[in-house]
């Protein structure tokens, strides 16, 4: 068994795969997927756990979560006071004592765009995140795993090793080494890697002296 609160997050994992309204809606990303595709235990610490869920199953994802008494809306980018438009940034779930962010998808004709939030409890401000990916399917970025006898969908080892490529964190050089370590498909992470090149994270905090910082 792992040091760290991994066996703890797949755990959950599985339990909301299990779910029938779940089922198939919920896309893994960040640290955990390098683990959770090379079947390895992982020996560090995860701070959360990441999914990405299609905006249109958002509602799906709550309604779960307040039928499992699992929703705080303290904890909902809906009823966020600095979200003025009441638009779905996605919301966070404790679930063991690990943080579940849920963050919502859209994609449209031109790109694929995934939402986030940031609070001052725990970032230092108050913000909605956009992040564009140009020219690229949702599709494209996928991958299936069988964990005890449950499919579990993710981000691929491609996207993954791109996207911590672009950190300089321990933990970070540690999940490189794993995918590295398992192989990933070359070709399918330079041609992902050119889609990804100019993808746009386009942040619009609360705080008009940080709106003017970040232009």
């Amino acid at each position: 068994m792992g040091k760290g609160n991994y066996s703890r997050i797949i755990d959950i994992l599985l339990k909301l795969n299990s779910d029938a309204e779940l089922k198939g809606k919920l896309i893994v990303v960040g640290g955990i997927v390098p683990y959770l595709i090379a079947g390895e235990m992982s020996e560090r610490e995860h701070s959360d756990l990441d999914i990405v869920v299609d905006i249109s199953n958002m509602n799906g994802v709550r309604e779960y979560l307040k039928e499992q008494n699992l929703y705080d809306k303290v904890l909902d980018s809906i009823e966020l006071s600095f979200n003025e438009n009441k638009e779905d940034y996605g919301l966070n779930s404790i679930i063991d004592g690990i943080t579940i962010n849920f963050a919502p998808c859209i994609t449209d004709e031109k790109c694929l765009i995934q939402r986030n939030f940031l609070t001052r409890k725990d970032n230092g401000f108050n913000s909605l995140v956009d992040v564009n990916m140009y020219d690229v399917r949702l599709e494209e970025l996928l991958t299936k795993t069988i964990v005890e006898e449950i499919e579990v969908k993710s981000y691929s080892l491609e996207v993954v090793k791109i996207m911590k490529e672009k950190s300089n964190k321990k933990k970070d050089t540690m999940d490189i080494a794993i995918i590295d370590e398992f192989g990933y498909d070359e070709k399918n992470y330079i041609n992902l890697k050119s889609k990804l090149a100019n993808m746009e994270f386009k942040i619009n905090p609360k705080s008009k002296v940080l709106k003017k910082l970040l232009r």
